[in-house]
């Protein structure tokens, strides 16, 4: 059973930074200082002492680190084979170890028997928004308002802001709600305001406790059907995720090709296609469809630039599956066993050798774009009870977990101990069950449906 040793009425209205949130849907908002031995120590403007809290059943710690534009990145990305990813520079490859370097971890190693892939030319996605700050900016009538760091409906209406969108973005919006949710998002919107007389030419998310729909809306002056369902699902939102009454949805639109990819709560849902042009519009618009006053709140709004350009030099599929594969930006494509890591001329270059080529061929990493490496049968391990995704981008399965005022120290299945730099934080789940991890997919060709990279 979970147990507090303090009152959970003493985190209702704390300033919004970091948020302990549990299953039973108690929130406790103020800055994590340690989380040692099933405790979590916070420090909280409601006392003067910290917070101790104990319990079996935390969900998810969300971290607010402030302004991360000054961060460290890195343009590489090493994916391993439970799933997890984490952005590095590679320093070194044998015959059995794949060495990288890292500014949030210092140097790590991951047995070659571990690593599933290398992604390269990264592009750190562009922060464009990530509030709200307040309600300036923002085109409403008197049914909004700002507080505890969230937009606020008083009763039915919407809300507005123009974003200056870019062409591919991914919008991720976390909200709450009292008594049943009721939201719908217009996105790539003409107008900062719903127009009911015409319409609006974009795309419409619904969420209701009916479940969830993504559709393309077209205005009213367009002839034929002015909706057209992209996604669908009947997920039963009142009980998603341990029913907390909170979901962070997330849209990936590339509006080059018109495709939409859906999350909930950081798990991959599904994609949709758009059967028409897609929109243009660069303003955002949440509309509240309840009654009820302070029944729906808009908190940790954040819009980035989504390079889909860069990931689409890295959907080259294996050549074989028991063999390495090593593609360049260019379209070239070698098969055959990456033998080595160097630097020659304060550049690194990779090793391959095949039965099709004559000699031992040297890649610059400057021309890579995607690293794949033989699969092997390997038994997978139970699911560590801990999931860090990071600010940077990737996530990690943790074990034994510590977290102090500037680091977590961690156990990591594949990497080992670990010591993090805090900065890269950005949440920490705990699973309910340790299960055995799921089994890596491919990359995904141009326009299926499945999980983008």
């Amino acid at each position: 059973m979970l147990r507090f040793l303090l009152a959970s009425f003493l985190c209702l209205s704390a300033p919004a930074t970091d948020l302990v949130t549990l299953n039973n849907g108690n929130t406790f908002e103020g800055k994590v200082h340690g989380l040692a031995d099933n405790t979590i120590t916070l420090n909280s403007p409601h006392s003067t002492a910290p917070l101790q809290i104990i319990g079996d059943e935390l969900r998810h710690i969300r971290f607010d680190n402030g302004d991360l534009t000054g961060n460290p990145t890195h343009s590489q990305l090493i994916n391993l084979k439970n799933g997890d990813s984490l952005p590095g520079r590679i320093t070194g490859l044998n015959d059995s170890t794949l060495s990288f370097d890292t500014w949030f971890a210092g140097p790590l190693e991951a047995s070659r028997a571990d690593v599933d892939s290398v992604f390269f030319s990264v592009t750190p996605q562009k922060a464009i928004f990530q509030g709200p700050k307040g309600i300036d900016g923002w085109e409403h009538e008197n049914d909004w308002d700002y507080y505890n760091n969230s937009l606020r409906a008083s009763k039915a209406g919407s809300i507005g802001r123009e974003m200056n969108l870019p062409e591919d973005f991914i919008l991720s919006t976390t909200f709450t709600w009292n008594s049943s949710p009721k939201l719908q998002v217009f996105v790539c919107s003409d107008k900062t305001s719903i127009d009911p007389e015409l319409g609006s030419n974009n795309y419409l998310l619904t969420v209701n406790s009916s479940g969830l729909e993504v559709r393309r809306q077209l205005s009213k002056e367009v002839q034929g059907s002015r909706y057209h369902s992209l996604i669908s699902s009947k997920l039963n939102l009142d009980s998603f995720k341990s029913g907390n009454k909170e979901l962070t949805v997330e849209l990936r639109i590339n509006r080059r090709e018109g495709i939409i990819h859906l999350y909930l709560d950081g798990e991959y849902i599904k994609q949709g296609i758009d059967p028409k042009t897609p929109p243009m519009g660069t303003c955002l618009i949440y509309k509240s469809s309840s009654s009820n006053s302070g029944d729906l709140y808009i908190k940790k709004i954040i819009v980035k630039e989504w390079d889909t350009v860069t990931q689409k030099l890295r959907r080259e599929s294996r050549a074989d599956k028991q063999s390495d594969t090593l593609a360049t930006g260019d379209g070239d494509r070698f098969s055959g066993s990456v033998t080595g890591f160097e630097i020659i001329d304060n550049q690194g270059h990779f090793s391959v050798s095949s039965p099709l080529l004559s000699e031992t061929l040297a890649v610059p990493t400057e021309h890579c774009a995607v690293l794949y490496f033989s699969e092997k049968d390997k038994a997978l391990s139970k699911r560590p009870p801990f999931k860090l995704a990071m600010h940077s981008g990737g996530a990690l399965s943790l074990s034994a977990v510590t977290l102090g005022d500037d680091t977590l120290s961690a156990t990591h299945p594949s990497l080992g101990e670990l010591n993090l730099d805090r900065r890269i934080l950005s949440e920490i789940t705990r699973h309910e069950n340790s299960k055995v991890a799921p089994e890596k997919t491919e990359a995904p060709e141009e326009k299926k449906t499945s999980e983008p990279e």
